[in-house]
């Protein structure tokens, strides 16, 4: 696919135009194409797919089994580290390349 030509799939299947530039300063850095990112933040969407699910059964298993004491603590380190977890694995740009490959993967 030519770049232009991805550009405006990607327009269309819901990046805005911050995305786009981000994901093309990240190429630059690491001399790769916009398909290349595509396909990273896709794999990493299915990390996070096998990860949050994980990390909220531990979360259960903790209030299930723990005392008081123990329980307070772990929900206030799970308040402080959930949330940067997600923004630094970008959460919402992963899927939108999910949506994105899996729309137009065979192009």
């Amino acid at each position: 696919m030519a770049k232009k030509n991805i550009e405006e799939l990607m327009k269309e299947s819901g990046f805005t135009f911050k995305d786009i530039k981000l994901l093309k300063s990240i190429n630059k850095k690491h001399d790769t194409t916009l398909l290349d990112e595509m396909i990273n933040l896709e794999s990493r969407f299915y990390r996070l797919l096998f990860l949050l699910p994980l990390s909220f059964l531990v979360l259960a298993f903790f209030f299930l089994m723990a005392g008081e004491a123990n329980v307070i603590g772990f929900v206030i380190s799970i308040i402080i580290l959930i949330p940067p977890a997600l923004f630094i694995t970008s959460f919402k740009l992963s899927y939108k390349s999910f949506i994105f490959m899996r729309k137009y993967k065979r192009l």
